[in-house]
């Protein structure tokens, strides 16, 4: 019996090997998910999948939570990486082009391999719907602003809070429809109405409301 009262990670990889070793046990992981589903999720079937033993598996993760904890890292770093590259790439482009290259990264990172990939996001997904955000996710709304500023209009520039916001708006809609109706992933609408969604909540000067509501409008 693994004790749960120990840290989730038990080792941290360093050297290559080690690496070479983690990354096995994640890509095993990944494709019982892919394959199976969570009925076939369990520490012995995925050591076995990695080849290597039960022992070794357990040098680095207490249980199979550790181990979807460390697929949302993995996934985490993915998203972060795109998001950057769509960034860069847009640096010189218009708002509209931006907000659709940055909804159609979010919609094709959900849609990618979408049996095991749902597993680890909708885990991920669970800490974002309660409104308080782990460090992970915490992490990536702070980049995604700051990439964001770098090549926005000051008058489209957002602070955290906003981006916090628009950010919530996204990832509910695609957290719903991965669970409820996964083929609109693949829809032209979906991204239409996110990037309408983007547009409008950045193209709307947050002072407009302040002077509605002194008016009582």
């Amino acid at each position: 019996m693994v004790n749960k009262d120990i840290d989730s990670e038990r080792r941290t990889p360093r050297q290559t090997r080690a690496m070479q070793t983690w990354d096995a046990i994640l890509d095993a992981a990944a494709q019982i998910l892919r394959t199976h589903g969570e009925a076939r999720f369990t520490t012995n079937h995925i050591a076995e999948r990695a080849g290597v033993s039960i022992g070794t598996l357990y040098q680095y993760f207490a249980d199979k939570d550790a181990i979807l904890n460390a697929l949302s890292d993995r996934e985490v770093g993915r998203l972060h990486g795109e998001l950057h590259a769509v960034a860069v790439k847009d640096s010189m482009a218009s708002l509209e082009s931006r907000a659709r290259h940055f909804v159609r990264a979010l919609i094709d990172f959900f849609a990618r391999r979408r049996r095991s990939r749902r597993i680890v996001l909708l885990k991920l997904l669970a800490v974002v719907s309660t409104g308080k955000p782990d460090a992970r996710f915490a992490g990536i709304l702070h980049d995604v602003t700051a990439m964001w500023n770098e090549s926005a209009p000051p008058d489209h520039r957002v602070d955290a809070l906003s981006m916090t916001v628009l950010s919530q708006a996204l990832l509910g809609v695609l957290r719903s429809t991965m669970i409820l109706q996964p083929e609109l992933l693949d829809s032209p609408a979906l991204e239409d109405r996110l990037v309408h969604l983007v547009l409008s909540y950045l193209c709307t000067p947050l002072g407009s409301f302040h002077r509605q509501a002194a008016r009582g409008v």
